[in-house]
């Protein structure tokens, strides 16, 4: 049963991720701040952000060009890495400290 279902959580992971690059809401910019104590989630012409304290991130992936944040099953964020720049392993640290078990690297 595993070996059914895994690829297609990858193949679903990465048609997400396809659909999240190419939607219309693209042209605007996204914002992700990070601190100790939570993340804050914005895009630009919208008025509204979202803030979550790490119990509330349910893991995090880092791959080979980006982390995939997720905050449920079928909510994630991808933050290239090509953006975080010489950030990432300062980064890379801060997930390991707050998420624990729930920071995954499969770069």
């Amino acid at each position: 049963m595993c070996l059914i279902a895994l690829p297609l959580c990858c193949f679903a992971c990465e048609q997400a991720t396809r659909r999240y690059r190419d939607e219309a809401t693209d042209v605007a910019l996204r914002t992700v701040s990070i601190s100790d104590d939570w993340l804050k989630f914005r895009i630009s012409g919208n008025a509204d952000s979202e803030k979550l304290e790490w119990s509330q991130i349910m893991a995090v992936f880092e791959t080979r060009d980006m982390f995939l944040i997720y905050r449920d099953a079928d909510k994630y964020l991808a933050l290239p890495k090509d953006v975080v720049g010489d950030d990432a392993e300062r980064l890379r640290g801060l997930f390991a400290e707050e998420l624990g078990r729930s920071f995954h690297v499969r770069a």
